[in-house]
């Protein structure tokens, strides 16, 4: 079986699992219309010279899923990469949540969370029926470039605890974040939870994100409804750290 069509059963249980339908028609007309999964981080200009062949963002590409791979209603949307260019680390404008203050929640998509340190990349956003559920990136990083990536996410999810955030219309929501090791998965790994309160929580998104590093290269998972689908944003998560590890070094 083909990368491809590995992680496309992995990504069809972000979509097509009974219990998400309802979920998805009752909530998605209520989330603010910049979602997590369709947000666009900012883009960086690259620099030819990869120092690691497979990592540029046409050969992570081939790593994802397309549309013809997954089941009827669900698609891939927004879909792009880096090509063949690479960022050096002097290129790099500063990192956006390093030292960043709790507005970067309550949604925080796999796109912010692995923009920081990324050199090349390549991601897409799976819908179901028009509606963004996921988004997944993978990304290369120069030497140590990934694991600041994860030290910078978890310092934000520890410093960002308990939360208040702005929202959409000037009211603020409020939450809690959790980031939790995930053992045995890449080279490390982190389960993030975010969970909204107040009386307008369920008007906004509660993420699950999986970020995984494998070496200097991440695998990162947002899933816009991870309470629906039977932890579907692990299941992918871990097939996309096969992929990572199993290319050639």
């Amino acid at each position: 079986m083909n990368h491809r069509t590995t992680l496309a059963k992995a990504a069809i249980y972000l979509a097509a699992v009974g219990r998400i339908t309802a979920s998805l028609t009752a909530c998605g007309s209520n989330h603010p219309a910049n979602s997590g999964a369709a947000r666009t981080a900012v883009q960086i200009p690259a620099t030819a010279g990869a120092p690691d062949a497979t990592a540029t963002g046409r050969e992570l590409k081939t790593l994802l899923p397309a549309s013809s791979d997954l089941a009827p209603g669900v698609a891939v949307t927004d879909a792009t990469d880096s090509g063949s260019d690479w960022t050096t680390p002097d290129g790099r404008p500063a990192p956006a949540l390093l030292g960043a203050d709790c507005s970067a929640l309550p949604q925080l998509s796999a796109d912010e969370a692995s923009t920081d340190y990324r050199a090349a990349y390549a991601k897409e956003t799976i819908t179901f029926h028009n509606t963004p559920i996921a988004q997944i990136v993978l990304a290369g990083t120069n030497p140590g470039g990934a694991a600041k990536q994860i030290a910078e996410v978890r310092a934000l999810a520890e410093r960002c605890k308990a939360f208040n955030a702005p929202a959409p219309d000037g009211t603020a929501v409020g939450g809690t974040v959790t980031a939790a090791a995930i053992p045995g998965l890449g080279d490390e790994a982190l389960d993030i939870r975010i969970h909204a309160t107040g009386p307008d929580a369920a008007s906004y998104e509660q993420p699950e994100l999986i970020l995984v590093r494998v070496g200097d290269k991440i695998a990162a998972v947002s899933d816009n409804y991870p309470a629906e689908d039977n932890g579907s944003a692990l299941k992918a998560a871990e097939v996309l750290a096969t992929h990572l590890t199993g290319q050639p070094a």
